[in-house]
C-alpha cells in the first residue's frame, strides 16, 4: 500500500491562536472553549472537549484566536512543546499552539499521534531565550508520510487501544498505591493510635543489620539491606504486632 509524503501545509490548514485583551471583561466567560497548553498537558487521553477558560463571540472577533471545528488537532508549541489533542467540539486556543484542520487526506487522530513522534524534532527547531517556542511557519514545512485513509484508521485504532491499556495500568497502579496502606491499617490497625497494644523497640533490637551487605548481594532471612549509616538505622524505633 503506497504512502504519500507531503508538507503539513499541503494536507492541513495550519492555524495559530491568540489571547483576547484581559482588560476587557466582556471578552471572557462566554460559551467558546479557549484552551491553553495546561488544558492539553493535563489530559488523560487524546481528546479535549472543554477548557478551563472560555471566551465570548466579542472576544473571538477582537483577537487573533481562531474558532476551529471539531476534529482540529492542537499542538503545544511554547514552553511545553509536542503535546497534542483532538478537539471534540469547536474551540479556540491561545498563542501557545500550532493548530491543524485536516484536509480530506488526513485522519485527525493519525496526525495527532504522528506529531507526538516528532517531539524531539519540534524541540530541536524551537528558538527563544525565556522559553522555547517553535514557529508556525517552521511546523507547516514539516513533511509527513501517510497511507490511504483506511490504513490510517487502522493505525489509529491500534494506537488508541494501546493508549487505553497504558491508561488503565496507570490507574491500577495508582489505586494499588492507595489500597495497600489502607489494607495494612484495616488488618493490623494504626500503630500511632495503639501504642499500648503494640510494643515499641529499636530496629537493631528486633533484627540483624548487616552493614557489609551491598546492593549486589542477595539478602538472607536474617539480614536487612541498608544504604544509610548503621547507627542511624539501629536507632530507628519501630512499632510491631505479635
Amino acid at each position: 500500500m503506497t504512502w504519500r509524503t507531503a508538507r503539513l501545509e499541503e494536507v492541513a490548514q495550519v492555524l495559530g491562536g491568540g489571547t483576547p485583551s484581559r482588560t476587557e471583561k466582556s471578552f471572557f466567560g462566554g460559551s467558546i472553549p479557549w484552551a491553553t497548553p495546561t488544558d492539553v498537558t493535563s489530559l488523560n487521553g487524546l481528546y479535549i472537549d472543554k477548557a478551563k477558560e472560555t471566551i465570548t463571540e466579542e472576544g473571538l472577533k477582537n483577537s487573533s484566536t481562531k474558532l476551529m471545528p471539531a476534529g482540529a488537532v492542537l499542538l503545544t508549541s511554547r514552553a511545553t512543546i509536542g503535546f497534542t489533542a483532538v478537539a471534540e467540539v469547536p474551540m479556540c486556543t491561545n498563542q501557545g499552539f500550532v493548530n491543524f484542520v485536516c484536509g480530506p487526506e488526513l485522519v485527525p487522530e493519525f496526525l495527532a499521534y504522528w506529531l507526538q513522534t516528532q517531539k524531539s524534532k519540534l524541540i530541536q527547531h524551537a528558538g527563544g531565550t525565556t522559553f522555547k517556542e517553535i514557529a508556525r511557519g517552521t511546523v507547516r514545512k514539516f513533511e509527513i508520510a501517510f497511507p490511504p485513509i483506511p490504513k490510517q484508521q487502522r493505525i489509529v485504532d491500534i494506537l488508541s487501544r494501546a493508549e487505553g491499556i497504558v491508561r488503565l495500568r496507570r490507574e491500577a497502579e495508582k489505586k494499588a498505591a492507595e489500597l495497600i496502606p489502607a489494607l495494612f491499617l484495616d488488618m493490623f490497625g494504626d500503630p500511632a493510635t495503639n501504642p499500648k497494644e503494640w510494643p515499641v523497640a529499636a530496629l537493631g533490637d528486633v533484627c540483624t543489620i548487616n552493614p557489609r551487605l551491598d546492593k549486589h548481594q542477595k539478602p538472607t532471612a536474617d539480614s536487612i539491606v541498608s544504604f544509610v549509616p548503621m547507627a542511624a538505622v539501629d536507632g530507628i524505633r519501630v512499632t510491631f504486632r505479635h
